[in-house]
């Protein structure tokens, strides 16, 4: 049965850190104890247990690399990161209004509704 591949699978040959398998023995694709995959300086996403299996798939890999590059320069350009968090503590901050506007707009908790409800139990229809 194959492995699904992971950060700890060689993106050429399929060869894999031994860490998958958890305490299973090792398979046939199983790197050496102790062996590190390397990864792509370009992207930092793919992975390969060495340069010749790098260069294998070189023909593979560049179009997905070139479009992990455009990413990163982009992300790195609108400055994604910070963007995301300023956006995280606004919503921090701001829930405590969000909850305030929508209770006035559906009259929970407002004189209007508590009036209401008062005129409700007096009246002897109700």
């Amino acid at each position: 049965m194959p492995h699904v591949p992971s950060a700890n699978t060689c993106d050429a040959c399929d060869k894999h850190l031994n860490i998958i398998h958890g305490d299973t023995p090792k398979c046939a694709k199983c790197l050496p104890d102790g062996a590190k995959l390397q990864t792509c300086s370009r992207c930092q996403l793919a992975r390969y247990c060495n340069a010749e299996c790098q260069r294998a798939n070189w023909s593979l890999h560049k179009t997905r690399c070139a479009t992990s590059q455009k990413n990163l320069t982009i992300a790195r350009a609108l400055d994604v990161g910070k963007r995301h968090e300023d956006f995280v503590q606004w919503v921090k901050r701001s829930r405590r209004l969000r909850y305030l506007a929508s209770s006035w707009a559906l009259n929970i908790g407002t004189e209007r509704d508590l009036s209401r409800e008062s005129a409700h139990r007096l009246s002897p229809f109700g």
